[in-house]
């Protein structure tokens, strides 16, 4: 579940961004606008490739550690 979240955050990074930033205009004002000019496709880039690599990591555990050890 995680790979696939990832997959589509990396997928739609430009317009995640761009949604988090118009959220925080309205949300929070003045103090939103600044939170919103830094806000760039590349932090959910990041993001994304965190969840592909907690799913993958989660796959490996799961088919490399014996039932018994968790």
């Amino acid at each position: 579940m995680a790979i696939i979240i990832g997959v589509l955050i990396v997928t739609f990074r430009q317009s995640l961004a761009s949604g988090t930033a118009e959220a925080q205009r309205a949300m929070f004002g003045r103090f939103g606008e600044f939170v919103a000019n830094q806000s760039r496709p590349s932090g959910a880039l990041i993001a994304g490739t965190g969840f592909i690599l907690i799913g993958v990591a989660a796959i490996l555990m799961g088919l490399l550690i014996p039932p018994g050890q968790w």
